[in-house]
């Protein structure tokens, strides 16, 4: 890339993490800790299905940085494109991933880490290079001109660099103020219920009864470890085992030196975490129980919310 001046390829590149930026904070992503994070709700609802992961981490960072790309192709050759895409995009997944994986390997406390950080940190090595390939096909794709009705000129870019930016602004806090209303934690609970299979729910009901454990608190982890660690997160976990046995694994994420079903985490949380808890109703007794399975202040939160979504409604007569 000799041939570009330090001007022509510092421009696209901060227009584009301007604008990839703009697109996450808008929506609330928290990259790259979506997987972690406990209270981000327009987070936990990507989390949930994997294609609805891919659309959100993947498809804006393509769409960003092709967009971007196509208004200098005329300035670059295909080779320099392609460079650029790597760029920008290893720049955005270092600054994230990168960043998420060295407190991983420090032992930052600011990125929550699970007993299978192994997992964690393999899957941001996977994301750093699936996205850096992603800058090369989006340098590739720009080189065709395929946006060219969309994209305004490197001139106009710059002269209508204000509107862009408070039109931005102004979508983002109406989007904001929006979503707000209509995401919720009974809507996430209820996505996640669904998508785990009834089988699954039934086997909680008769461990429980055999226990004497609070079939509605149990349930009501499994949702929350559901949305935490959905069901195709959890089987890369597994294929991940190869490398490192010792994690948590099923739908209710226990602690194992080896890879175990969803039925038999079910079996050994209950054993384990909510024998003789039928009778269990107050806030204390719950969190006690809580905190045992995981001791983060915003998990209780969570599972006392699910918690309280499970009950059945009380007969006011």
């Amino acid at each position: 890339m000799s041939s570009i001046t330090y001007t022509e390829l510092i421009i696209p590149v901060l227009i584009a993490l301007f604008f990839i930026s703009i697109f996450y904070y808008a929506f609330k992503i928290k990259w790259p800790e979506l997987y972690f994070t406990k209270t981000e709700q327009m987070s936990i609802y990507v989390s949930v299905h994997f294609s609805r992961y891919v659309f959100f981490r993947i498809l804006p960072v393509l769409f960003i940085i092709t967009f971007v790309l196509n208004i200098y192709k005329t300035n670059y050759t295909v080779i320099e494109l392609i460079n650029l895409g790597i760029l920008i995009a290893l720049m955005h997944t270092l600054t994230t991933n990168g960043v998420a994986l060295a407190k991983l390997i420090f032992h930052i406390g600011s990125v929550k880490t699970n007993v299978n950080k192994a997992s964690q940190q393999i899957s941001h090595i996977i994301t750093i290079i699936v996205i850096s390939a992603v800058g090369a096909l989006s340098g590739y794709i720009a080189r065709w001109g395929f946006l060219k009705q969309l994209t305004p000129t490197a001139e106009g870019l710059v002269d209508n660099i204000w509107a862009s930016l408070i039109t931005a602004l102004l979508a983002i806090f109406l989007y904001r103020a929006y979503q707000d209303r209509v995401v919720s934690n009974e809507d996430i609970f209820d996505r996640s219920k669904k998508s785990i299979d009834p089988k699954l729910f039934a086997l909680i009901e008769e461990y429980s009864r055999h226990s004497r454990a609070n079939i509605y608190l149990v349930q009501a982890v499994c949702i929350i470890e559901n949305i935490q660690r959905p069901a195709w997160f959890r089987k890369l976990e597994v294929m991940m085992s190869i490398l490192v046995k010792d994690g948590t694994y099923g739908i209710m994420q226990v602690k194992s030196s080896k890879p175990i079903s969803d039925e038999e985490s079910i079996k050994q949380a209950i054993e384990k975490y909510f024998v003789n808890s039928k009778d269990v109703q107050s806030n204390d007794e719950i969190e006690k129980i809580i905190k045992k399975y995981n001791f983060d202040p915003k998990y209780f939160d969570l599972v006392l919310s699910a918690y309280s979504y499970l009950l059945p409604p009380v007969d006011a007569s």
